[in-house]
């Protein structure tokens, strides 16, 4: 029985950080999504400014780690707090 309720309580674990992981990552598409977006509109108007601005975003995305906050992530997923996703 007790078996049973620590599996559980594992499968639940792992679903929810898969819930978060997942839309963290997805985030991170969208907004490397919208920076090409950007650059592209750019390209076809031939606007540097628009171009930088989209490179300068692009750069923001990539250069930051998803995983910066790994120990507030994990005590908030660990606590007994109710978390939307």
């Amino acid at each position: 029985m007790q078996r049973e309720v620590l599996l559980t309580e594992i499968q639940r674990k792992y679903d929810l950080y898969e819930k978060v992981f997942e839309r963290i990552f997805d985030e991170r598409k969208i907004a490397i999504n919208k920076s090409f977006e950007v650059i592209d509109r750019g390209l076809e108007t031939n606007d540097r400014e628009l171009i930088s601005s989209g490179l300068q975003s692009l750069s923001r995305v990539v250069s930051s780690s998803p995983f910066a906050n790994l120990q507030q992530l994990s005590s908030a997923l660990e606590g007994n707090n109710i978390i939307e996703i």
